[in-house]
């Protein structure tokens, strides 16, 4: 009959509309009656065109073609009905991020009748979406926090940063790609310059101290710049209350002014950066600036300076082929005047290039790693919010298992399954930690800002 077909043809429409042609199953929607309008529904035979059986399809089209129906649904009622609200829960369920893309933007054009509300953890939905239509949740002492990433953000723009042409929404939703967005799923957030952060402070994270960022609830960003500001500014008490810890260099040259690394204003550019973020951020109490005194690899490299060779001897080794360059890397690497290390180790890196530099050093990373202070102090004061008594326990017991100074009776007071016994246990350990590893002093860090061990296991 007419009125099939048409529904149909409506229902074949939608889907194209929501996730385009080319992922849009078309589909047959017949009848086995004649013109018994009243127990249609009974009756009503709907089938993929190429004759399948509608169970072949997988799930993901089933959702899509469910989302279909109720949007004809809602516009044939439309006259009945003063508003048409659709819930959606996680609509990436079962489909290619492709389509997820396709389905969020196909949604958001449907008519002003209905008004269509979605929760998703998918990047990919929060990479089409806009910021100005977008809530973040955040579950805080028994209560859920709804935060607006835009509210206020082009005022601050105007004010704070002083750029009154800026449109920040629009130039902050073009930049949250896939990989970017993260910062809108995480607990907390590490923003870094580049890729050699990027690619090497999860790896020492997880080799020094048993555990990874995502565990600790750390999205870690990397700007590709030093223009944090402009994301950083997404996190205040008028938009998402969540920690955000900015990881910059001050670029103190720490080599011979006459030699290639040296750059005679980056000192300047650093601390001109440091007083600008001051001015910025001074007051906000969720983002942190965290400082190198000079760069990210030669804070790496005066931290392991008595084993650097255990993780670039082999990229030495890789990178030339004249023995006499190798050595000369390597004695310079070496040695006790800072100025010398200093200067081979950024040779070295702008001779790789740093971010591949990072990747060959990445796997060579064991436990011993020690990672500088500014990047540990940046990543307690990330996750202050969500680590809890758990995370030092893993932490405390994966130090005692890497350590050469081991006490016995220390990893003992960890094994209880008691919460105030575990905290007291802390508690002694963190009290008696002189002669320990080093790595200990984490869960210290940790503790400076989370304050737990009076609060319980979890919050």
């Amino acid at each position: 009959m007419h009125e099939i077909k048409k529904i149909g043809d409506e229902l074949n429409q939608q889907l194209r509309d929501i996730v385009g042609s080319v992922y849009s199953p078309s589909l047959l929607l017949s009848s086995n009656i004649s013109d018994d309008m009243s127990s249609l529904s009974k009756f009503l035979l709907m089938k993929p065109e190429q004759n399948m059986d509608l169970d072949l399809l997988g799930l993901g089209h089933l959702n899509m073609i469910y989302l279909a129906l109720k949007i004809v649904e809602f516009k044939t009622c439309r006259s009945r009905e003063l508003l048409n609200i659709m819930l959606i829960e996680e609509p990436e369920a079962h489909i290619h991020h492709h389509i997820q893309k396709t389905l969020f933007e196909g949604l958001g054009l449907q008519k002003s009748y209905t008004q269509i509300l979605m929760s998703t953890h998918s990047v990919h939905l929060a990479e089409v979406s806009e910021i100005s239509h977008m809530n973040v949740l955040k579950s805080s002492n028994g209560k859920t926090i709804v935060m607006n990433p835009a509210n206020n953000l082009n005022t601050f723009a105007n004010q704070k940063l002083k750029k009154k042409n800026l449109d920040l929404v629009k130039a902050v939703e073009r930049y949250l790609d896939v990989k970017r967005n993260g910062l809108l799923f995480s607990k907390g957030v590490v923003l870094v310059e580049g890729d050699a952060e990027e690619i090497l402070i999860p790896q020492m994270v997880k080799q020094a101290f048993g555990v990874s960022l995502d565990e600790l609830g750390i999205g870690l960003i990397n700007i590709g710049s030093t223009s944090f500001e402009y994301i950083a500014s997404l996190f205040s008490d008028d938009r998402i209350q969540r920690k955000c810890a900015i990881i910059t260099d001050l670029d103190k040259q720490v080599v011979h002014g006459n030699s290639n690394p040296y750059k005679d204003k980056a000192e300047e550019l650093g601390n001109s950066r440091k007083e600008k973020f001051c001015n910025l951020f001074g007051e906000n109490q969720w983002v942190g600036t965290f400082y190198a005194c000079s760069t990210f690899e030669l804070e790496f490299l005066d931290e392991n300076k008595d084993n650097i060779l255990t993780y670039i001897n082999q990229i030495i080794e890789d990178s030339f082929t004249k023995d006499l360059t190798k050595d000369a890397y390597k004695k310079e690497l070496m040695c006790s005047e800072p100025s010398t290390r200093n200067s081979a180790m950024l040779r070295l890196a702008n001779h790789i290039g740093k971010g591949w530099f990072a990747i060959e050093i990445s796997d060579k990373l064991d436990s011993n790693i020690n990672i500088p202070s500014y990047i540990v102090d940046a990543i307690a004061f990330a996750c202050q919010e969500t680590v809890d008594i758990a995370i030092y326990k893993k932490i405390l017991l994966h130090t005692f298992e890497i350590s050469d100074k081991n006490d016995e009776t220390m990893p003992s007071k960890l094994k209880t399954n008691d919460t105030e016994d575990l905290q007291n246990g802390i508690k002694y350990i963190l009290a008696n930690k002189d002669g320990m590893n080093e790595k200990i002093n984490f869960v210290e860090d940790l503790e400076n800002y989370a304050h737990i061990l009076d609060m319980g296991a979890s919050r």
